[in-house]
Formats: structure tokens, C-alpha cells, sequence
């Protein structure tokens, strides 16, 4: 513990305060890491889509409900993306309360269509947020697509 206190005291005197922040700072990572998890719904969604069209009794209904769920899922990663490229610019307070008011936003979209998938008998509840769960495995398959975009933008 205390080489750790040690290290961050001369951390703090070799660099200025703007340095640390923006040390191996990639502002187009973000971009990257938006493609990456549109790349991942998209994959997952294909799949799935074929899963359901295999194995469906009613594969229009249930069909519906996932391409809804999909969608919900591409809506709340542009949406995510979108409010933190604002929010960066922000100060701390405002930036706080405009990520709460946001994540609220999305939350509510997301309800709002979830009901309405019932009320309007659009498609498979069920298999809507099966759609939505898209965006989770599109999270955890980020560090893949990652290495797949680096292979690709070095040649091999």
C-alpha cells in the first residue's frame, strides 16, 4: 500500500492534471466501440432470426416481437452513444444530471413499446426482450468484435 501512495505522488508530480486524463486518450474509440456493438445486435439478431424461423409454430408473431426487441436495442445503443459524446462536454453536475434524465428516457422508450407489444398484439413479448437481451450479448461479444476490427484495420 504504501508503493502505491508512493508512485501516485510521483505520478502527480511528473504530469499536469490534463495530462493524466487524456493519457492514451482515443477520442475515435467511442466511434469504434458504437460499430462494434451495432456489429454484435446485428449478429446475434441474424442468428436468432433463424432460430426462430426454424423452430417457431407462428414465425411471423414471434418474428415480430424479436425484430421489435432488436430494434429497442439499436435505439438504446444510439441513444447511449449519443448521450455521452454530449455529456463529455458538460461539467460534472450537468453532465450527471443529464446522464440520469437520459438513462429515464430510454428506460421509458423501452417500456412504452414493450406495452404496446402486448396491448397491440404486435409480436412475441417473450421473444421482444429476447431482442433486447441483444444489446447484452452484443456487450459481452465487444471484445472480440474489437479484436476483429484491429486484425482487419493492421491487414491480418
Amino acid at each position: 500500500m504504501k508503493n502505491i501512495i508512493e508512485r501516485s505522488r510521483e505520478i502527480d508530480e511528473e504530469y499536469e492534471d490534463d495530462e493524466i486524463i487524456t493519457e492514451g486518450f482515443d477520442p475515435e474509440q467511442g466511434t469504434h466501440t458504437f460499430v462494434e456493438l451495432v456489429l454484435g445486435i446485428a449478429i446475434f439478431s441474424l442468428i436468432a432470426a433463424i432460430f426462430i424461423l426454424v423452430l417457431s409454430q407462428d414465425r411471423m408473431y414471434d418474428l415480430a416481437g424479436f425484430l421489435v426487441g432488436a430494434a429497442i436495442a439499436l435505439f438504446m445503443v444510439w441513444h447511449m452513444n449519443r448521450t455521452i459524446r454530449v455529456s463529455v462536454d458538460m461539467t460534472e453536475d450537468n453532465a450527471k444530471s443529464y446522464m440520469i434524465k437520459h438513462y429515464v428516457i430510454r428506460t421509458l422508450v423501452c417500456f412504452v413499446v414493450m406495452v404496446a407489444v402486448v396491448v397491440f398484439k404486435i409480436g412475441n413479448i417473450i421473444l421482444t426482450l429476447l431482442g433486447i437481451i441483444g444489446l447484452k450479448v452484443a456487450v459481452y461479444l465487444q471484445p472480440f468484435t474489437d479484436k476483429c476490427f484491429k486484425k482487419m484495420k493492421k491487414g491480418g
